[in-house]
């Protein structure tokens, strides 16, 4: 029979024991405080050169290299090759080695680290699971409003307010990637493709005629007619795959409608200051030259402002007196009638936003090779009007109730 154990060397088996069920324990500890904050850590190699420790392999961040020299009083494992040096921004050092209990901190610190590390986890996935839910709710809610709650005025400003509560913040959002090349006409078009996705949410849609007008190489001047401020958005349909490499000639006031104003100006748009004669005959030059040397675009409202009459404004004469100088065509562009979709009268207090699509019609450039201000300013200027209004009275925006024949 063998001999009975002593009660040493119960002892030491029953120490044994427990040590390899913490051995266990804190691989397992240390596997899953690694997996839950991999993206926290930042480990280089290091060589530990001393008595207590011989040539090894260990871990420390770059920030805790000074803590190399007290970390080498301390006991040396058994196996010296299996000890990691941990630490994370948020977390203090952790030195445990995987065939021996760990040392600092204790277990129980490293266990509220490993619970505090599962709740940022999961309150980090219930945040993106709730982005999706949210954004539904809010379109559905939206939706019930403007269909069975709110009347035609009401649904003008939700839809108007939404409008210019999206491009100001849009406007906010996109100045650092207009910076990496300001003031140049590209950025416009980066813009509209972000716009145009959502302003399809409008109910406001675009049938292009003979837009490949618009595909010809070359600089150019466009000439359009200005109804509301929503002609934004069919400036904005235009843009991605038409007319590309273009800026806009705007009033100086539009650039104090801040954000707005200063993203478009580091997006390229030319600012005219039509109170002082001087200043806005220097801007037209610098555009002249711009046009002529980088092949530039330019789109112009010859009308000057807003106007949803049947007729047109007389046309202002900058646009025109432009392309003569520059030796450019002038292609008209114009939209059809926006009156049975949207109306903003103060006078009558008339105001809706109805779904529809308006008609955005191209016509054929006209060369102004070879004409000159004295001779030909007038008569270019009324000739592109007439031009613009015979097309204006053939064309119509289509309502959801009708089709255009």
């Amino acid at each position: 029979h063998p001999p009975e154990p002593t009660g040493r060397e119960t002892l030491r088996h029953s120490l044994k024991q427990e040590r390899e069920k913490n051995i266990v324990l804190n691989k397992k500890l240390l596997d899953h405080y690694l997996l839950t904050n991999a993206i926290d850590l930042q480990i280089l190699p290091i060589d530990f050169n001393n008595s207590n420790f011989p040539s090894q392999q260990a871990f420390l961040s770059p920030n805790q290299s000074l803590l190399v020299p007290q970390q080498q009083n301390m006991s040396t494992p058994n196996d010296p090759s299996r000890v990691l040096i941990i630490h994370s921004p948020k977390t203090p050092i952790c030195c445990a080695n995987l065939n021996q209990t760990i040392t600092s901190p204790s277990s129980l610190a490293l266990k509220q680290q490993l619970k505090l590390a599962d709740q940022r986890t999961n309150t980090r996935m219930t945040i993106c699971s709730l982005c999706p839910i949210s954004l539904i709710a809010i379109f559905v809610f939206i939706y019930i409003l403007v269909q069975y709650v709110l009347n035609e005025k009401q649904i003008y400003m939700l839809k108007y307010g939404l409008y210019t509560g999206f491009v100001m913040l849009l406007s906010v959002i996109i100045i650092p990637v207009f910076l990496i090349r300001p003031r140049n006409a590209l950025n416009i078009r980066i813009a509209s493709l972000i716009l145009n996705p959502v302003f399809t949410l409008f109910g406001t849609k675009y049938r292009l005629e003979d837009a490949t007008v618009l595909d010809k190489e070359g600089p150019c001047v466009i000439v359009a007619n200005h109804q509301s401020s929503i002609d934004f958005i069919g400036m904005m349909r235009l843009w991605p795959e038409h007319i590309r490499y273009c800026t806009i000639l705007a009033k100086k006031e539009l650039f104090y409608a801040f954000p707005f104003g200063l993203t478009a100006w580091l997006a390229g748009l030319e600012y005219v200051d039509r109170k002082n004669r001087e200043r806005s005959s220097e801007t037209m030059r610098q555009v002249t030259k711009k046009v002529q040397e980088k092949s530039l675009r330019l789109w112009v409202f010859p009308e000057g402002t807003r106007n949803m009459t049947e007729t047109f404004l007389p046309f202002k004469f900058g646009a025109f007196r432009l392309a003569i100088d520059a030796q450019v065509p002038i292609v008209p562009v114009v939209f059809s009638s926006y009156k049975s979709i949207y109306n903003a009268d103060k006078a009558s207090h008339s105001y809706f936003w109805r779904p529809g699509c308006v008609t955005i019609k191209c016509l054929e450039p006209i060369e102004t090779k070879g004409m000159t201000i004295e001779k030909d300013l007038a008569r270019l200027t009324e000739m592109t009007r007439q031009r613009m209004m015979n097309a204006y009275q053939t064309i119509k925006t289509i309502t959801n109730d009708k089709k255009d024949e």
